[in-house]
């Protein structure tokens, strides 16, 4: 379990591009965006996070009993979180 982190997905017939996480942040600059969901929902808040958080390095994390709850984008002006 210890290299859970270098694991990657790659899709094998998807020509999506990857998230510019600075081109998304700016256009979600001013705006707060919300999940509904349960735990899958939270583990794609906490991958969504990081790999936003590369925009942002100052930006400022919560946790509610212990679980991800969402992010504080100061630079931005701009909130995800999770409500489940």
């Amino acid at each position: 379990m210890g290299n859970i982190n270098s694991w990657k997905w790659v899709p094998e017939t998807c020509d999506l591009p990857r998230i510019d996480p600075s081109r998304f942040m700016g256009l979600m600059r001013n705006r707060n965006v919300g999940l509904v969901g349960d735990s899958l929902s939270e583990n794609f808040l906490v991958s969504f996070l990081c790999v936003l958080r590369v925009a942002d390095l100052g930006a400022k994390k919560w946790k509610k009993k212990g679980a991800w709850r969402g992010a504080y984008f100061s630079k931005f002006n701009a909130v995800k979180r999770i409500e489940m």
